[in-house]
């Protein structure tokens, strides 16, 4: 189980499975929700960060075997490399390398040659097809490797440009731009000092929340040329977006995208959580007392102007504008807050299931100890009491094994590979002793009895030497 749990396959397939499943729920949630943006992109928040999270916490739980499911002991199958011969000699057989034989050996007699398996792959075939597909592995993980790596670099860079751009803007001197942004300020309850900037190199107000001090950024000649810019409404969508601290929503979900580029619906997520970003925003500007006519006219009069540092500009793109536009015209717009009740619900309802789905797994049968063995009590079993008798599978039990047919050497030399890491075994005559947990014991107890088994006097063998025709046809 912990071995496969970190083996390649199994782990592309925890977090395609898990990633897929949250993200999948976070998009349908968020639609249910449209109507309610700020709660929507909530949603979808968490769902990002859960597909993120959860195959993570998935590995752990699977590495130190902490699932809640107890594993049964599954039945081992013992193969003897080198049999034992009853007078001490091994004939001289002749085994193709293309077939698997048994060799079913009897004192003073040869051994019987007997095909298991045909059709089967050569060897060198096989190998062929385990370098090929090992060899695909190591290709994917490079490619996967060197697509977050471009994705990071790209991240970094959004940082240093957004820093550039700050470094070569100015103060802004605008009474009226000035008067706008504290009404703004007002009317969002924000208390904390906004500083207000203006550059030729943007044409779309935005704000960079990655200051003590958030620094709002507008054209230069903002103050001259917007007239019929609604600027209250404007500044407030973009004060709403460090209210939200959706800088760092956005950078969140960059970061996953960074971990998991190859998942399509990572994307779908964020740029729909992005959205919703929006529309929240719009919402808070509405929710102040703005109008929605003039707050629609001064988007539509507004030049796109892309984003900064994961917090988008007022007016994006010209794609989702009308879709905004519409809603606000139609009074759609929502309430921008999300309510501590409803917050706190969503939260613990995505931890329970989180934990839930990080936990469903199989954890490995506990094998005994040192101290358990010094500890416990062993309970002792003699030929004619079966084991059976005791119930729980982690009691430590010292069982005496009759053996007729075989003898105790050749016995113990398969059944101590099955012993645990404490277990040990103690020879009398006729009989093998061992003292193990009791899962463990039922275990050896059915490989005994397969091998502790008469040899059938009717077997006859011959060795047949083969000079001009090759043996692998003839079998």
């Amino acid at each position: 189980m912990i071995s496969g749990i970190f083996s390649v396959d199994s782990i592309f397939l925890t977090i395609i499975w898990q990633s897929t499943l949250f993200l999948s729920a976070g998009l349908l949630a968020g639609f249910l929700l449209r109507r309610y943006s700020a709660r929507a992109h909530q949603v979808l928040m968490l769902s990002i960060v859960a597909s993120i999270l959860v195959p993570a916490m998935t590995i752990i739980v699977g590495h130190l075997g902490l699932g809640i499911f107890q594993a049964k002991p599954e039945p081992v199958q013992v193969q003897i490399e080198e049999p034992q011969y009853a007078n001490n000699t091994e004939p001289f057989v002749y085994v193709p390398k293309q077939i698997t034989l048994q060799s079913e050996l009897v004192a003073d007699k040869p051994a019987i040659i007997v095909p298991v398996e045909e059709n089967i792959e050569t060897p060198v075939k096989a190998e062929t097809n385990g370098f090929v597909r090992e060899h695909w592995k190591v290709i994917l993980l490079l490619g996967w490797a060197l697509v977050t790596l471009l994705l990071l670099v790209r991240l970094l860079v959004s940082f240093v440009l957004g820093i550039r751009l700050l470094s070569k803007a100015e103060p802004l001197d605008s009474e009226k731009i000035q008067r706008a942004l504290e009404d703004a300020k007002a009317k969002l309850s924000i208390q904390r000092q906004v500083q207000l900037y203006g550059s030729n190199k943007i044409k779309s107000p935005v704000i960079w929340c990655w200051r003590r001090k958030p620094i709002l950024l507008v054209p230069k000649d903002a103050g001259r040329f917007h007239e019929r810019i609604y600027w209250a409404g404007v500044l407030s969508h973009e004060l709403a977006h460090w209210k939200r601290r959706d800088h760092i929503c956005g950078l969140i979900a960059e970061l996953a995208l960074c971990i998991l580029p190859w998942q399509v619906l990572l994307w779908f997520a964020k740029k729909y959580m992005m959205n919703m970003s929006e529309h929240a925003c719009d919402d808070w500007v509405i929710a102040t007392g703005k109008k929605g006519t003039d707050y629609a006219e001064s988007l539509l009069d507004l030049t796109p102007g892309g984003q900064m540092a994961f917090v988008p500009a007022v007016v994006r793109d010209r794609n989702g504008l009308a879709w905004r536009v519409q809603r606000i015209l139609k009074n759609s717009c929502g309430n921008p807050k999300t309510g501590f009740l409803w917050a706190v619900t969503a939260c613990l309802i995505v931890f329970s299931i989180a934990i839930t789905v990080a936990f469903a797994q199989t954890r490995p049968a506990r094998e005994a100890s040192t101290s358990d063995i010094q500890n416990n009590e062993v309970i002792t079993l003699s030929q004619d009491q079966p084991l059976s008798e005791i119930d729980n599978p982690d009691q430590i039990v010292r069982k005496v094994f009759p053996l007729k047919y075989k003898t105790t050497e050749n016995i113990a030399q398969i059944i101590e590979p099955l012993l645990s890491a404490d277990g040990y075994l103690e020879g009398e005559t006729g009989a093998l002793v061992a003292i193990d947990t009791l899962s463990n014991l039922l275990r050896i107890e059915q490989i005994i009895n397969s091998f502790d088994v008469p040899i059938d006097p009717e077997i006859q063998g011959q060795i047949f030497q083969i000079r001009y025709r090759n043996a692998n046809e003839i079998v």
